[in-house]
């Protein structure tokens, strides 16, 4: 009998044990002598979690001393079986007895056994239902195959456990000689979190939970009469499912420009794939039912992808998820999750696990106010969403979707970082007053030429990520693109794009905004923005390592079509080219001499002549600020990057929150060198832009004019903020502003000083 021949036998009759036992003691006791006979395990036990006190209690067990089960109980963190719990993880060891977490219990029968085997209930989960545990007296850990097999039964106990609410307190409570579960109260939601931001904003609204964990959970073995039946059902299904792929794919690439809607591609191949497809189509002939089969093939290959030690197939583990959810679909299993309710006036804030590429196509049918993640990071596709549909959307969130029930109201403050959760009057009302504010503030025609309140011109251009960001730019009424960064543009792909699929992005770029100016920052990556599907190699410290033009310059494949899309998209309008980690004016020199090249084969190839960019530098190291006057005679323009100078000017690591107090961007010292960049610039005759964070600092924005820098480069939403700030400035009293703090000692003195200078 093949592996999964048996794990579908001892699945089968576990599920049918407890589904058709009306009482649950004796459905625990039959559980484990199942399993422990099928298994050829000498001991199997199923410890339970009392939530009243939170404590394990060994519910049933068969090998050991029954006798001794009611004095068998433990701290929820409290030997290995408490380790398991508390963690999460499998615990799979020989002689556990000299393991410093294992506890003792005299009268047991533990003393003969040599080997332990935990799995969480519902595995992979801390803290859930329970644990179920495997012993034996063979002095080595459980082989493979009893190891999975165990992972596989401990899911399915975990959804049985739940349907039967068995995680209570007290674990069985007796009632006229029949032991019923009391349900466990709901985990309590906080007033308020706070969490990462991967886009600003404010938003008012209920939770819309999107169930794609539940969908699995909520899936239990089923057996099928007719296995030809479901055969045919299931290839229905796939057929169904590669049209809808289709789709998906051609969507994408209309509503989402940047991201690689080829990765509908890879998912179309899942569903031709002989070792996915296959595996499915041999469950079903074991009598299972289609969609059980693609719950249990898809939760093999998953592990396989996760557990291979290969980041890039570890990837592909959402894909198929993705994929199999869409068959599920097809075979009608599906509700809640895919082809969420129609387009409405009434707003929803999304909350998910995780999202899946095909979400960000069905959501864009919705009315969706803001997005909250228990996973992903800044380029996740729930931040792609965000900055896609202009909402808030916070990430990085554990076990958001287990204490926040689709209908909650919450308010989501995209500029503290908080949540509020069934927030109370007051709050209601202030963050009502907010949003009417901002509304109010939209509806105002922005100028011409943004101006201080005594008429000096000031030049605000937007910071672009992604070609979504443009839309935001032209609501905010911001015209030119002051920063392209194009290292999103790669790092929410799964390979390096080519040079026609770079040029795509581009042109439309420069078709929406070359006729104001776009300056495109070349390719940014390393450090704290790697390329998972490139190896950097081990750093002991990537922001000062091997990243940006230092790899660009080595990498001639990723540089040459990387500039050769560009040259060719700087045709179509006015295009800057930004040069970012320039240390050197070697590595200045051999960056145009790349360019001149690449130009040159383009002239070759097209027969016409391609102008060269002004092309100019990011002013982040301290060497460009001792050596600025050489950078300003071989540069056409400059650009300050408050970010990373006040990184390198002061020696700290912006991922270190060890060191966060650092990073002072009101401190003399950087002051001083934003002050001598500027005087350089002006006497050289050549553009400086701010564009860091401090350009949108209302605040700082003060400071900055103060210095010379009147051309700021700012994130779009912070548009109304800063003309706001500029509406009340005199740039007389900003230049007094800046000679005073350029004579103080501390950033703490100088804030001080912004503050009283500030009108209230």
């Amino acid at each position: 009998m093949s592996d999964a021949q048996t794990a579908f036998e001892i699945i089968r009759s576990v599920t049918r044990t407890m589904i058709e036992s009306r009482e649950t003691q004796p459905a625990l006791d039959a559980v484990v002598q199942l399993i422990s006979e099928k298994m050829g395990a000498e001991v199997c036990s199923i410890y339970l979690h009392e939530a009243g006190t939170d404590q394990l209690r060994m519910a049933s067990t068969y090998g050991l001393n029954a006798d001794a089960l009611s004095n068998v109980h433990l701290k929820s963190d409290e030997g290995l079986t408490g380790a398991v719990f508390s963690d999460g993880d499998v615990v799979n060891i020989a002689h556990p007895r000299q393991d410093a977490r294992f506890k003792f219990f005299p009268g047991l029968g533990e003393d003969r056994l040599n080997n332990f085997l935990g799995v969480p209930i519902p595995p992979g989960t801390a803290r859930g239902n329970g644990v179920l545990i495997l012993q034996g007296t063979e002095p080595a850990p459980f082989n493979r195959t009893v190891h999975d097999l165990a992972y596989t039964l401990a899911a399915q106990l975990g959804t049985l456990l739940e349907n039967r609410k068995l995680k209570s307190s007290p674990l069985l409570e007796s009632s006229g000689g029949m032991s019923r579960a009391v349900p466990p109260p709901p985990k309590e939601a906080p007033p308020f979190l706070r969490a990462q931001m991967a886009m600003g904003g404010i938003a008012d609204g209920t939770v819309l939970v999107l169930k794609t964990h539940q969908v699995w959970e909520d899936l239990l073995f089923s057996e099928s009469e007719d296995a030809e039946k479901e055969l045919v059902l299931f290839k229905e299904a796939v057929q169904l499912a590669r049209k809808e792929t289709r789709w998906l794919r051609q969507r994408a690439g209309e509503l989402f420009a940047e991201m690689d809607a080829r990765i509908f591609d890879t998912h179309e191949l899942f569903l031709m794939d002989e070792s996915y497809v296959g595996l499915i189509e041999n469950h079903v002939r074991e009598k299972m039912t289609a969609a059980f089969a693609v719950k249990l093939a898809t939760r093999e290959l998953t592990q396989s992808f996760q557990k291979s030690g290969n980041a890039k197939l570890a990837d592909r583990a959402a894909d198929l998820r993705d994929v199999a959810l869409r068959l599920l679909n097809a075979l009608g299993e599906v509700q809640g999750h895919y082809h969420p309710e129609p387009e409405s006036d009434t707003g929803v804030i999304v909350a998910a696990a995780e999202l899946l590429p095909s979400d960000l196509v069905y959501l864009q049918s919705r009315k969706v106010l803001g997005i909250l993640c228990e996973t992903g990071g800044l380029t996740s596709h729930a931040a792609i969403l965000a900055r896609s549909l202009d909402i808030p959307c916070f990430i990085g969130i554990p076990g958001l979707t287990q204490f926040l029930p689709s209908g909650t109201h919450v308010i989501l403050d995209g500029h503290s970082g908080l949540i509020y959760i069934r927030p109370e009057a007051p709050v209601i009302r202030e963050y009502q007053r907010l949003l009417a504010s901002f509304q109010a503030r939209s509806d105002i025609q922005p100028p011409d030429q943004d101006r201080t309140l005594d008429g000096h011109p000031v030049q605000l251009s937007g910071n672009v990520s992604l070609l979504s960001d443009l839309q935001l730019m032209k609501r905010f009424g911001i015209k030119s693109v002051g920063l392209y960064r194009s290292e999103f543009f790669f790092m929410i792909r799964s390979s390096f794009p080519d040079e026609e699929t770079q040029f795509g992005v581009y042109r439309q770029v420069m078709e929406r905004c070359g006729a104001f100016g776009v300056t495109f920052r070349l390719l940014d990556v390393g450090g704290d923005k790697p390329l998972k599907y490139f190896d950097w190699g081990k750093e002991e410290n990537p922001s000062l390592g091997w990243r940006s033009i230092r790899m660009l310059l080595e990498r001639p494949d990723i540089l040459k079509p990387h500039m050769r899309a560009l040259l060719r998209a700087s045709q179509l309008g006015q295009m800057r080219l930004l040069f970012p980690m320039i240390a050197t004016l070697r590595d200045l020199r051999e960056l145009k001499e790349h360019l001149k090249v690449a130009a040159a084969e383009l002239e070759a190839e097209h027969g016409v002549v391609f102008r060269l960019p002004p092309m100019g530098i990011m002013i982040e190291i301290p060497s460009t600020v001792l050596q600025i006057e050489g950078f300003l005679f071989e540069s056409d323009f400059i650009c300050l990057g408050t970010n990373d100078l006040i990184q390198y000017l002061f020696a700290i690591d912006r991922s270190n929150e060890r060191v966060a107090s650092y990073h002072q961007p009101y401190h003399p010292a950087l002051l001083q060198a934003l002050k001598h960049v500027a005087d350089a610039a002006q006497k050289a005759g050549k553009p400086v832009t701010v564009c860091g964070e401090m350009a949108s600092d209302p605040k700082a924005v003060a400071l900055l004019l103060g210095l010379g820098l009147t051309s700021l480069s700012i994130a779009p939403g912070a548009a109304d903020d800063v003309r706001e700030a500029l509406a009340k400035l005199s740039y007389l009293k900003c230049q007094s502003l800046a000679r005073r703090a350029l004579q103080l000692s501390t950033a703490e003195e100088v804030r001080k000083e912004v503050d009283l200078f500030w009108p209230t």
